[in-house]
């Protein structure tokens, strides 16, 4: 926090690294108004599954953030995807109906609390799109799903994540065992792996197919080249 006026009058953004900050949220809002903070911004991490459950007391918080003069952003949610068989893998807690609720119970806060709440500001919400399980029906219900949520303005990176696979998780012990772990490399044009990641492969080769096209694309017009997704899936 840091003042802007010689009178103290002070503009920050601060991070709450709390996941499921929705029991402390109200007070903390209440000792950064005693403590003479005005404008501020407070950047929230939710877990969906956690947020959905405790919506009356968040949208109790955003009307004590307006009467503060404070500014709620939640700027890192875990969507995941819109596939039920894709969120049981990655064990989320939470059904495809549930997220779409839930994100359509936030995008009315935000037209109720628009000086007090944001989703949007910044499109940085989780989302892995493509695992070495993903079908081409998983990809289409995805598709939609975005265009029905407008998930391009929360993700930016949506249309081409991609599961990141480390041997410390129990979905590296499905993938070996499905025989989707490769010793290679040989996506690793594609896939960009980071030098503890375990590389993996798709077991559809069209996923395949339309993943390489994506990162291709990306490759050679920047990440707007995303759009190729639907190509590679109506083809």
């Amino acid at each position: 926090i840091y003042p802007i006026t010689d009178d103290q009058e002070f503009i920050a953004e601060l991070l709450v690294a709390d996941e499921a900050a929705f029991d402390t949220l109200a007070p903390l809002l209440e000792r950064l108004h005693a403590a003479g903070v005005r404008g501020a911004t407070l950047l929230v991490k939710a877990r969906i599954e956690g947020l959905q459950k405790r919506l009356d007391r968040f949208t109790r918080a955003l009307a004590l953030a307006r009467e503060r003069d404070l500014t709620v952003v939640v700027f890192l949610m875990g969507l995941e995807s819109f596939s039920d068989r894709a969120l049981s893998l990655y064990n989320k807690g939470v059904t495809a109906a549930e997220i779409g609720a839930c994100l359509g119970a936030l995008k009315d806060l935000e037209t109720r609390y628009p000086e007090s709440f944001s989703i949007s500001r910044y499109r940085s919400h989780g989302f892995v799109l493509f695992n070495p399980w993903t079908t081409m029906e998983e990809l289409e219900d995805n598709l939609r799903a975005f265009e029905r949520h407008g998930i391009a303005a929360l993700s930016g990176k949506a249309a081409h994540s991609r599961l990141r696979l480390y041997k410390w998780q129990p979905l590296y012990a499905l993938a070996l065992a499905d025989g989707l772990v490769t010793e290679d490399r040989e996506l690793e044009h594609h896939l960009g792996y980071a030098t503890d990641e375990v590389p993996w492969r798709f077991a559809d080769p069209d996923v395949a197919a339309v993943y390489r096209d994506v990162c291709d694309g990306i490759a050679e017009q920047g990440e707007a080249a995303a759009a190729f997704l639907t190509d590679g899936i109506e083809t």
